[in-house]
Order: structure tokens, then sequence, then C-alpha cells
């Protein structure tokens, strides 16, 4: 009997033996990594992925064969097709194109044939100065200019429906990443510039004595302006009987002001600018009343450029 319950109590402990050496045995239970790490630089939040989001394998193929084309090298011009930023299917089936060339928004049907258009290149409130993005939310059609000019919103039917000028967080330029479904709008903004001290520090000087001198030529060796024809600088007289020629109206001239820092020559008075050249140009009708900026309606400011050349 004493046998019979040792033998009863091994048994017993025989499977605990066992569990217990398995849980010595077993390898450490698989983690899933966090899908993404934040980190901060400088006071700004960093989101990256920890892995990529495809698990492997083809999440989506194009065929060989293209089921609709639209577009003509020649012939009718709403089949002409010059930078499309934007292309969208309806529910019924027919499409919307953006074409950044006339800054117009083409519908089509289903099958390719071309229905109508809306929007246009111009200043009106229909119209569209700029075209660099087009996306379609909410059932509209969201326009994106440039980050100083407003976004422009047309309905499905493509009646403009009304402008919604892009927020400056800060007064400062911000550009478009995205518009969401409820019409918010998800900006994108560079960190605040540090101030800098007035005047770039290259010539030193009263202002008389830098320009009776032309101290400034090196760094700026044209005129301000030049007359300004239909395709190429008007050849006109600046100087009639040895006088400034008066302005009238119907001229048109440019007003370009730059600085340049060529290599070789600003070595001395300016080289960490060396390779650098600005110039920003206006062109200016002369009318009865005064003039007409032509160009006013492009950005000029430092950070509206900034935002428009990132757009292209």
């Amino acid at each position: 009997r004493m046998m019979t319950r040792e033998r009863a109590r091994a048994a017993r402990l025989a499977p605990l033996g066992l569990l217990l050496a398995l849980a010595v045995c077993a390898p450490e239970p698989m983690t899933e990594p966090p899908p993404f790490a934040v980190t901060d630089s400088a006071g700004v939040l960093i989101a990256q992925s920890s892995s990529p989001a495809s698990r492997g394998g083809p999440a989506w193929t194009l065929s060989a064969d293209p089921t609709l084309e639209i577009g003509e090298l020649v012939g009718e011009p709403e089949y002409l097709l010059s930078g499309i930023v934007g292309a969208s299917r309806l529910q019924d089936g027919s499409l919307v194109l953006c074409n950044q060339a006339d800054r117009t928004i083409r519908y089509y049907d289903a099958a390719g044939r071309f229905l109508r258009q809306s929007a246009g290149q111009g200043a009106g409130p229909t119209e569209l100065r700029q075209l660099n993005r087009c996306v379609r939310r909410g059932g509209e059609i969201w326009a994106f200019q440039v980050a100083a000019l407003p976004l422009k919103v047309f309905d499905d039917a493509g009646e403009f429906a009304r402008a919604v000028p892009v927020p400056r967080p800060g007064g400062r330029v911000a550009q478009l990443a995205d518009v969401f479904e409820d019409s918010s709008l998800l900006l994108l903004q560079s960190a605040p510039r540090r101030e800098m001290p007035q005047g770039l520090g290259v010539l030193s000087g009263s202002t008389e004595e830098l320009l009776s001198e032309a101290t400034y030529r090196p760094f700026f060796p044209h005129q301000t302006s030049h007359w300004l024809g239909l395709d190429l600088h008007d050849p006109a007289l600046y100087v009639v009987a040895r006088e400034s020629r008066v302005l009238e109206p119907g001229m048109v001239f440019t007003i370009e002001p730059g600085l340049y820092f060529r290599p070789g020559v600003c070595e001395e008075s300016a080289p960490r600018f060396s390779g650098i050249g600005v110039r920003i140009e206006d062109d200016v009708l002369v009318t009865d009343e005064g003039c007409e900026v032509l160009t006013a309606s492009l950005p000029t400011a430092e950070d509206e450029v900034e935002a428009l050349v990132g757009a292209r």
C-alpha cells in the first residue's frame, strides 16, 4: 500500500514537473513592436513608422491596358490636356479633371466624352489665377491656387460655391496639405524663422556716398527698368534731347531691382553670399490716372514666394 501511495503521488507530480520544464524551456512570448515611435526634435514631435504598412504581397496592381483614355495631341480644345493636377470619379461614373494649363475644371462622361467645364484663367470670383491642385471632398471640388490666394470650391455640377481663404496661423503663410470630408483643412507650415538684423552688412557708408561712388555696381550691374513689348524687350528710347523721356499712357515698363553675388566678385566683401542672385520684377502700365501694376497679384513677400515655389 505504501508503494501504491508513492506511485500515486509521483503520478500526480509528473504532469506538474513537465509543465515546469516546458515553462523553463519555452521561448519568450512574441510581442508586436509599436506601430510608430514618437520622438522630440527641438520641440517638434516626429512620428516615425517602425515597419512598412504593407505586410508583403501586392496591395494593388495596375492593369497592362487602360480602361479609358481621355485627351488628344491634336484636336478639339476640350480634349487637349496639359498638367492634370486632380482627377475624381463622381457617383454617376462621370469624371472630373483639373487642367492646370488653362485653369479649367472639366467634366467627362463615363465613356470619356466632354460634357462641360467651369472655372478658367482669370481674376473673377469664379475664375482661377493659378491651379496647382484639385481634390474632391464632401461632394465638392476644392481648387488650390497658391497659399496667398483663396481656395475656390465648386459643386459636382461645376457651379461656383464659395471662396475659402487659406489660414495663416501666427500670421505666417501655410501650405495646404489636405482637405477633409468635413471641409476642415490640414496645413503645412515651416518653423518660425529667426529675426535677422536690418541690412546685409556688405557695404558700409552713407546712402549718398554709395550712390555717388557706384559702390553697389558689382552687385547690381543693370538698370532698374526697361521698356516692355508684347514679345520682347521694347527697344524704345529712354532719353530724348538729352532729357529723360516723359511717361505717356499706354507705355509699359518693368521695375526690377536685383542683387547678384557672383563668385570671384564678392569673396572679400560677402563670401557667405557667393553664388546667390535675387531679382524681383514688377510690370507697370502707364494709364491716364497714373499706373496699373500688372503683376500686383503675384506674391512678393518672402514666405509667400517660398510657398509658391514649394507648390511647384
